[in-house]
């Protein structure tokens, strides 16, 4: 089966609302994962396996989901804290969801490309370890 290179990378970078971009985006490396395995074979891990990982923790700040407990209760005893923790947290979860954009638009195009049919690596399975290197 062949599982199909997503081709609207860069419409998805392009969108506004960081949480839905956060989620599409989690999604296309999700399938670029699965197209790369059809690439480089299944007894390898690759890049966007990791990627939709990171993107999806990424997602829990984007959204503002992720708040540690303790803050949260020392907020909600010590309302002057509020403002300026609900500050952080948007600040925070702007960067995040910049560096999640930024991170997916550069890379992406890439391993989409890479995992494209017919594309055929210059060296790929066991028997190929890395530079050959003489003593």
């Amino acid at each position: 089966m062949k599982t199909p290179v997503p081709t609207d990378l860069d419409a998805i970078a392009q969108l506004q609302d960081g949480a839905l971009r956060n989620l599409l985006i989690t999604q296309r490396y999700h399938d670029l994962s699965l197209a790369l395995t059809e690439t480089i074979g299944p007894g390898n891990v690759n890049w966007s396996t990791f990627a939709t990982w990171a993107s999806k923790t990424a997602g829990l700040s984007i959204r503002n989901e992720e708040v540690p407990p303790f803050v949260a209760g020392l907020a909600q005893e010590h309302l002057f804290l509020l403002d300026p923790v609900k500050d952080t947290l948007g600040q925070v979860s702007q960067q995040i969801a910049v560096g999640n954009r930024k991170v997916y638009a550069e890379l992406t195009p890439l391993f989409a490309k890479f995992a494209r049919p017919g594309f055929a690596p210059e060296h790929s399975g066991p028997e190929h370890s890395g530079p050959e290197h003489s003593e």
